[in-house]
């Protein structure tokens, strides 16, 4: 039996304390304690302490080895210095660094949700792109010093996990908000025929940025630019803690790059729901439900 994942001991951020506050047997907390006796073989010697002041971060690894392992795959832990995991497919290395970005900052920060608030506001839908996109590009520009230093290799792909409910308590949109961070899709638009008012049309915006506060633009295209190229794809979800869910990978979702120099088989994450662009546009693929979904349905 290995160290217990809740302690006592030290200072921790107000998640952590709250879980801790918990009785062992609540459904919360006992989330965490199943990723963990997965994970927990796998784990750096880091990981406990870090927990207790990041405490989203580290779940989101836990939860994400754990889904990868559920959809069939078999993820390494990687080094220190270098992406977080690798699956091995089809004799090629896919690299995975998962990122858990916060609210952030200053004057664009995403602003928290009002539970008191009794009326109908906006969504901060550019804010939180705007998150995602800083943390994309933050990690796609560490590839580079990994594979200079040897960690990773010349034809090996590479993901990016991002776990966004530390940004988005809100509801998500559609095409979900960490595609148009990477897409370039803004809102959905129609067309009206100025003489008889009908709507002849109707498409999503394109929107390649978006602009700060203090006047910088910051790209919501990373996968239309070949800068980008080295990133096979983009894994997302918005699991934490509190939600329930039947499965681990309901709610994961992956959106392959386009213009991927190394690409990654969405049908190894055929369990995700996943999204590709090409000139027709945005394809989604649904994952196929589980045969024990409905246990009512026989098969005629």
């Amino acid at each position: 039996m290995g160290e217990p994942f809740f302690s006592e001991k030290g200072a921790c951020g107000t998640v952590y304390a709250n879980l801790l506050a918990l009785d062992q047997g609540d459904p919360m907390r006992q989330i965490v304690e199943d990723l963990w006796a997965r994970f927990q073989p796998s784990h750096d010697r880091h990981f406990l302490r870090e927990a207790r002041t990041s405490f989203q971060e580290r779940f989101w690894e836990m939860y994400l080895f754990s889904a990868l392992q559920d959809q069939g795959l078999n993820p390494q832990k990687g080094e220190g210095a270098g992406p977080d995991f690798s699956v091995l497919i089809e004799g090629r290395r896919y690299w995975i660094e998962a990122v858990a970005p916060g609210k952030g900052n200053g004057a664009d920060q995403v602003p928290a949700m009002d539970f008191d608030c009794h009326e109908a506001r906006l969504v901060p839908h550019a804010q939180i792109q705007l998150r995602y996109a800083a943390s994309i590009a933050d990690k796609a520009g560490k590839w580079p010093g990994w594979l200079e230093k040897g960690i990773v290799k010349e034809g090996d792909g590479f993901l990016i996990a991002l776990n966004g409910f530390g940004c988005n308590e809100f509801m998500d949109a559609t095409p979900p908000l960490f595609v148009r961070a990477c897409l370039g899709i803004g809102h959905p638009t129609i067309a009206i025929d100025a003489k008889t008012l009908e709507v002849v049309d109707s498409f999503y915006a394109f929107s390649d940025s978006i602009t700060k506060k203090s006047g910088e633009a910051v790209s919501t295209t990373p996968l239309l630019n070949p800068a980008f190229a080295h990133v096979s794809g983009v894994m997302h979800s918005l699991a934490f803690c509190g939600a329930r869910r039947g499965s681990l990978l309901e709610g994961m979702e992956f959106l392959q790059n386009p213009l991927a120099s190394i690409p990654f088989p969405g049908e190894a994450v055929a369990g995700f729901r996943r999204y590709s662009w090409s000139e027709r546009g945005l394809t989604t693929i649904n994952p196929e439900p589980a045969w024990d979904e409905d246990p009512d349905l026989e098969a005629e």
